[in-house]
């Protein structure tokens, strides 16, 4: 067995498969890591956008690359709104409930145009900025939202 960071293997591994489970909700303003802020989302979606309007123009390697950020960001974060939604229910983040047949470009410009619109959210997680984004595009009609009214993006 060899250590990680000071911790045997077989320790480590027992961690990341039973990890604590916490009920507590933090909050927005206790939710301060991420990997990806808002600003950084926003121009990498400005790229997805140029990208799909001008196929033909030609790009740096890092611009497809930006772009890809933005799709695997709002992507990720869309699959995750529909593939836990009862787990989602009742945070403090809104949801969204978008249809099954959605295209991802519609989602990003979604993104885009709630981010311009919102410059208050360019230094938190992006993934907020996703999910506001969404709720506020695809708000879930009344009675999906296990009881909980005041939860619907």
């Amino acid at each position: 067995m060899f250590r990680i960071h000071g911790i045997k293997r077989a320790a480590a591994c027992a961690v990341m498969l039973y990890p604590t489970l916490s009920f507590a909700d933090p909050g927005p303003e206790e939710y301060t890591w991420y990997f990806l802020s808002g600003k950084t989302l926003l121009a990498a979606c400005d790229a997805y956008l140029d990208i799909s309007a001008n196929p033909n123009k030609d790009q740096l390697a890092e611009y497809f690359f930006d772009a890809g950020k933005c799709s695997g960001t709002v992507g990720a974060t869309a699959d995750i709104l529909g593939l836990h939604k009862d787990a989602l229910t009742g945070g403090w983040l809104p949801e969204a409930c978008i249809p099954d047949d959605e295209q991802l470009q519609p989602l990003i410009e979604a993104v885009v145009s709630y981010g311009r619109d919102h410059p208050e959210f360019d230094k938190v997680n992006a993934q907020a900025v996703v999910r506001y984004a969404l709720a506020e595009k695809y708000p879930c009609p009344a009675g999906t939202c296990n009881g909980n009214e005041e939860s619907c993006g």
